[in-house]
This record gives C-alpha cells, sequence and structure tokens, in this order.
C-alpha cells in the first residue's frame, strides 16, 4: 500500500515550510527545494507505507538522507576539483622540463594542502580561481552568502600561504628551491 496523494499533499501543508528550513540548513538555499521535493517523490513512491507510524518523521528522516547524498555528491565534486587544478596549471602551456617538474612538484604541494581544507572551502576557491567564478555567481550556486564565500575564499588564501611558507623552512634543500621559486612569483599567480 502507497501513500495516498491526499495524505501527501497533507503533509506538505503542514510540514512544508519546516522542512524547507531543515534542508537550507544543509545543503543551502538553491538546493534545498530540490531535496525536498526529492523527499516527497520517494515517500509518494514508497511500497509498504502502510507500515510506516509516524508520516511526519519518516518524511523528515526522508529528506535527510537526500541532503546527506547530495552534500557526499559535494564532496567527491570538490576532490575533483582539486585533481583538476593538477592537469590545469601542468598542460598550461609550452615549458622547459626542468620548470615542467618544479611546477608539478608546487602544484602536489597546493593539492595537498587544498585536501586538508573543509570542501566548502576549497570548491569555493576552485570555482573561482581554476573555473573564473564571480564571487556572486559562486554564492548563487552553492546557495551562500557573498560573506561566506569571501570568508571561505581569504581562508584558503591563507591556509595556502601558510603551507608555502612553513615548506620554505624545511631542511629538504630542494623542497626549499621549489618554494622560494614559488614565493618569488607575484602572490596572483599563486592563487591559481
Amino acid at each position: 500500500m502507497r501513500f495516498s496523494s491526499d495524505a501527501v499533499d497533507r503533509l506538505y501543508r503542514r510540514h512544508n515550510r519546516a522542512l524547507q528550513g531543515l534542508a537550507r540548513r544543509h545543503v543551502g538555499r538553491e538546493d534545498a527545494e530540490d531535496v525536498v521535493q526529492e523527499a516527497y517523490l520517494r515517500l509518494l513512491e514508497l511500497e509498504n507505507a502502510g507500515r510506516i507510524a509516524d508520516a511526519r518523521g519518516y518524511l523528515y528522516r526522508i529528506a535527510g538522507n537526500v541532503a546527506l547524498d547530495l552534500l557526499r555528491k559535494r564532496k567527491t565534486r570538490s576532490a575533483c576539483l582539486v585533481e583538476d587544478v593538477e592537469f590545469e596549471a601542468v598542460s598550461g602551456g609550452e615549458t622547459p622540463f626542468a620548470t615542467a617538474v618544479e611546477e608539478a612538484i608546487l602544484v602536489r604541494s597546493l593539492q595537498a594542502s587544498l585536501a586538508q581544507l573543509p570542501p566548502g572551502c576549497c570548491e569555493t576557491f576552485l570555482l573561482s580561481r581554476l573555473y573564473g567564478l564571480t564571487f556572486p555567481e559562486i554564492a548563487r550556486r552553492l546557495g551562500i552568502s557573498l560573506r561566506t564565500v569571501n570568508r571561505h575564499i581569504s581562508r584558503t588564501v591563507d591556509h595556502l600561504q601558510a603551507a608555502l611558507d612553513g615548506a620554505a623552512d624545511a631542511p629538504d634543500g630542494a623542497k626549499t628551491a621549489r618554494v622560494a621559486s614559488a614565493r618569488a612569483r607575484p602572490r596572483a599567480e599563486l592563487r591559481l
């Protein structure tokens, strides 16, 4: 037995606003409607609806699971974006072998530093620096405020700069030379 469309309609009228708020807190404004819509669809498609004692609670659980799935996809997408940094930076142009190797090592170092950041910071930074999106475009795309975009970018740039500064202090001569070479470039170039 499935939920009737009338039962789902009653749930919608009573709980949609609160459910939208829950979804917004988890995934942001832009994706909240999709999460809630998917939750209602899954509720409608449920085969054994007669066994559910608390339809409201079940609906909230479905919405929470859909939001979690979306967050996992975002995290995976952020990891893929980090991997794209290497390809974009190293395949950029005609450079002598030694410079290409140096840049590849620098990119690996930056990748490792980016991987230490929360997915939101990393994704925001890469959308800005690698894909050229403006801060308002990033805010709309991720469903976050412009202030949050600024904080993520600032935090990421500070983290990357600290990583470069820390690597320069290491006793490994090659690492020190690589970071010194990177430091000699203008800071804007370090932003990818």
